[in-house]
């Protein structure tokens, strides 16, 4: 019969699965919300790590740009002490910046307890790097000691990788 065949649900697991949706939500809120304590203070203790980071590695690759996370998350590119904007970057220094980016991420999720062994590098030296910044961006893979894969169609970098597949 159908009165058989039904399951009696159990009130208290669902009220409580509720309870954690509800406190799930409220936790999102909190990082999510730009006028949130909680995200504000996390924010003011890990991105001004992020920008010293991001700046040691411009200072690496010598790129004569600054640069800077703002507590609103905004991003400011200085260049002699002016700000500019993306588009007034060559080409060139738009690579060593993102380079430069990610490698400080990367750094970033190291100090916080997740190493990551591997690099994949697409086509950075293809389209608008001189060899200076070619150069200095392989001296900083070369000291990472991690497997790094690259993928390019420059024939002049080959001779800086122990393996080149073709």
């Amino acid at each position: 019969s159908v009165m058989e065949s039904m399951v009696e649900i159990d009130h208290t697991k669902l009220n409580n699965l509720h309870k954690i949706q509800e406190h799930e939500k409220f936790l999102i809120k909190l990082l999510t919300d730009s006028k949130s304590f909680i995200r504000k203070a996390i924010i003011n203790h890990y991105v001004p790590i992020i920008n010293q980071y991001v700046n040691q590695y411009l200072d690496a690759v010598d790129s004569p740009n600054r640069f800077n996370i703002n507590d609103d998350l905004t991003i400011e590119i200085i260049y002699m002490g002016r700000k500019i904007g993306i588009g007034s970057v060559s080409t060139g220094e738009k690579i060593r910046l993102s380079f430069c980016i990610s490698m400080a991420f990367r750094n970033f999720l190291n100090m916080m307890g997740h190493d990551c062994n591997v690099l994949f590098i697409d086509e950075i030296f293809d389209t608008g790097m001189d060899l200076s910044g070619l150069h200095r961006i392989m001296e900083i893979l070369k000291k990472l000691n991690k497997s790094i894969f690259v993928v390019s169609h420059k024939d002049e970098i080959m001779g800086e990788f122990d393996v080149v597949l073709t």
